[in-house]
Parts: C-alpha cells; structure tokens; sequence
C-alpha cells in the first residue's frame, strides 16, 4: 500500500471526522482511507475487510507516520482500534 503524508488540512478534516458520533473502528479506516494513494479503493470497499486486515493497514500506515503512532498505548489487535484513537488528540495537540 502506499500513503501520501500527513498534512495539516489532512489533521484539521480528521478532527473534523473526530468530533463526529462514530465507531472507533469507522474513525481507524477513516485516516488511511484518506491517505491512500495505491491501490485504489472504495470507502465501502475498506469498510468490509476484516478488524484483522485493518489493523495490519493501520500498521503499514505508521510506518509512513511513526511519529503519530509513537503516542500508541496499546499496540495488540485486540485494543487497537482504542489505543489509536486514544493516541489522535496527543500527537495533535504536538503537532498543530
């Protein structure tokens, strides 16, 4: 998979999905999503892999953005979803 970087109108629209009623799985897809580049997907498409498969894309994800999951708690599949969100508010209030 390929990411393009983080940008800060990319960290203002996720604050922006944040403060919306959402699952935390739905906000976790929600940021690669947005950052894909390749392979070309759907939303709903992504929306129908397994929690798995997601998990192993955040993962690929951190590795072009290791400085945002540096705020990750809990890496296990099992809280993931959880400890990525947790982590959002920390690594924004560095970086904005």
């Amino acid at each position: 998979m390929e990411f393009k970087n983080i940008s800060l109108s990319d960290l203002i629209a996720f604050q922006d999905t944040l403060a919306k009623a959402i699952d935390d799985r739905e906000l976790v897809l929600q940021l690669p999503y947005n950052q894909l580049m390749a392979p070309k997907v759907s939303f709903e498409e992504l929306c129908n892999i397994s929690d798995s498969e997601l998990v192993k894309i955040a993962r690929d994800f951190s590795k072009k953005e290791p400085y945002l999951f540096s705020f990750l708690q809990d890496t296990s599949d099992e809280y993931f979803f959880t400890s990525f969100l947790e982590s959002y508010p920390a690594f924004h209030r560095k970086t904005i």
